[in-house]
């Protein structure tokens, strides 16, 4: 008799042992994959931002443009000058900051391809916001529908008559921007500003010491340091997160082993 009961005792807790690892294991694979899962989808993030189209404003001389041409993932490099252009329209004044870039960046990297005489100014969605959203309207549809007449009622002409049009192209949405093509015969020679695209970012900062052996001096550094810090974090978490759910996955299948005992 005592032995039957023994016998129920270690049979109550064998049972007992496996349903608890049965939970166990199922708590500790499910929260493996989730964190799986999660490393996963950040290095799908992670892959995708390298294999982004980056760009560097630059200051030094137009004439290392052709060593930059040298580097890899080159994609396009162009003089560029900072300007402002003044529009007026039904006695409103509007002050737009512009950049000029060489015509074959702006069709390389952007895909604006400048045509006629009429001068054309690019404008992505944070530029566009900021002149607020009735004067976008009249300025911009306006001007997309108009092609060059001698109406002046909603034309823009700070000097002659100008375009506004939006470009989805322009690489960063986030910060206003506006470019335009530079005028032949007025490209920058010598010291200034140069601005080059790569066709995808690197890891290593590679892209950075290769240029400034080259003589440029990185002129939008912050926004450089802001894009690596948030690369290095979302690298970081990957990891950590990929330990993580193996670690867990590792105590599923110990765990799983010993209710089998």
């Amino acid at each position: 008799m005592r032995e039957q009961k023994r016998n129920w005792w270690k049979r109550f807790l064998r049972a007992r042992r496996k349903r608890d690892a049965v939970k166990i294991t199922l708590f500790l694979a499910v929260a493996a994959v989730g964190f799986g899962a999660a490393a996963i989808s950040r290095g799908v993030t992670l892959y995708r931002q390298v294999n982004m189209p980056v760009e560097y404003v630059l200051r030094g001389n137009s004439k290392q443009i052709p060593k930059l041409e040298e580097l890899a993932h080159f994609a396009a490099a162009s003089p560029q000058q900072e300007q402002t252009l003044t529009v007026q329209e039904q006695g409103q004044e509007y002050h737009i900051p512009y950049i000029t870039l060489s015509k074959e960046y702006l069709e390389i990297v952007y895909g604006i391809k400048p045509r006629g005489a009429t001068a054309t100014f690019y404008m992505n969605s944070a530029a566009l916001r900021t002149m607020g959203a009735e004067a976008e309207e009249r300025l911009v549809s306006g001007f997309l529908e108009e092609s060059g007449g001698d109406d002046t009622s909603a034309a823009v002409r700070p000097q002659n008559q100008v375009k506004l049009m939006p470009a989805e192209g322009i690489l960063d949405q986030h910060a206003p921007m506006t470019v335009t093509v530079a005028e032949s015969g007025n490209a920058l020679t010598g010291e200034g500003q140069v601005r080059v695209c790569f066709r995808r970012r690197d890891l290593d900062g590679s892209q950075k010491q290769q240029m400034e052996k080259l003589g440029f001096l990185l002129e939008n550094q912050t926004d450089v340091l802001e894009a690596e810090y948030q690369k290095e974090t979302l690298l970081l978490r990957m990891k950590y997160e990929a330990l993580i759910g193996a670690l867990l996955g590792s105590g599923a299948v110990a765990v799983y082993k010993y209710g089998k005992k």
